[in-house]
């Protein structure tokens, strides 16, 4: 089978961008998600810094649909599945997704964040029956009058808080320290939802109590509430490349997204970055053929040698 030209792996605002340009050029390209497509994006209540959000902005889930449908009427192939190593070999880089192999002339990285994990006592059954979530969309019940939490001080904290709002909820942001970092507007959004921010929340632990679930906060405070939203940061997630696929990188393996650039995680930048490694990789010639030998590890925006 003849090899792709460019290879996508993620297909969040970086990942979509990179496959848009590259199929507008008629390459022969494939997508790989192992989640939605849309990724974090899919989430967020409220985008207006995005070109196709419109004057008033939308929902992140409006701006996926857009994007989507451009990637159905350029024919972009897509497969679901996360991608668990990076090779190169005679010529051609190898990306193993789900077990298979796919060879491709040039990849692109565009796996995008993970949330942080909440590690304290009682999270992990809270999490098994779905009282803790990363996402608001994942919580396992109507949100209409409910009290929800949402930990965390952050953009996506408050973004979130204010989705659940929206729906009905009581929505109540826990914030670690004493400032929420998020830009004015969006605090200003959550007020006028009805969102409360509360300041100086540190979960030591969390229990249940019946239908209750229980935030145990120092100074022996609790707050109980019916479920609880983890927003409290987020992480690059580990994809091994091997040394040989390593020795290529910027000249056929590409970073795109929050891996290129994880200081500014917005998707209006996420996207144009996946536009211009695809620029780029439209000028990568054929790799000389070589063997493979050894292991990497990618995090953090960088590539790491695995021990």
């Amino acid at each position: 089978m003849k090899p792709y030209d460019l290879i996508i792996i993620g297909g969040g605002p970086a990942g979509i961008g990179a496959a848009l340009q590259a199929g507008r050029t008629g390459r022969k390209v494939l997508l790989a998600e192992k989640g939605n497509l849309g990724g974090r994006l899919n989430h967020a209540f409220l985008v207006k810094n995005f070109p196709m959000a419109g004057t008033n902005g939308c929902s992140g889930k409006t701006i996926v649909r857009k994007l989507v449908k451009q990637l159905k009427a350029l024919d972009i192939a897509v497969i679901h599945g996360a991608c668990q190593a990076i090779d190169h070999k005679d010529g051609c880089f190898i990306s193993l997704v789900n077990g298979r192999s796919y060879n491709s002339r040039a990849v692109i990285l565009a796996g995008g964040l993970e949330p942080k994990k909440l590690i304290v006592p009682g999270a992990g059954e809270a999490f098994e029956q779905k009282r803790l979530v990363y996402y608001w969309d994942d919580l396992m019940c109507p949100q209409k009058n409910k009290s929800i939490a949402v930990i965390g001080g952050g953009e996506v904290a408050l973004d979130q808080a204010c989705s659940l709002a929206a729906k009905g909820a009581m929505a109540t942001v826990l914030v670690r320290g004493g400032k929420v970092k998020a830009y004015p507007g969006l605090i200003k959004l959550a007020e006028d939802l009805g969102v409360k921010i509360k300041y100086g929340f540190i979960i030591d632990r969390i229990s249940l109590n019946g239908p209750e679930l229980v935030l145990h906060v120092s100074g022996n405070r609790e707050l109980k509430c019916d479920r609880a939203v983890v927003a409290i940061g987020s992480s690059i997630p580990r994809t091994i490349i091997s040394d040989q696929a390593k020795k290529f990188m910027k000249k056929g393996l590409y970073l795109a997204g929050d891996l290129a650039d994880k200081n500014n995680k917005q998707a209006a930048i996420a996207f144009g970055s996946g536009v211009k490694a695809a620029m780029v990789a439209d000028f990568t010639p054929y790799p000389s053929p070589n063997t493979s030998t050894g292991s990497a590890t990618l995090g953090e925006g960088e590539v790491k040698r695995s021990k």
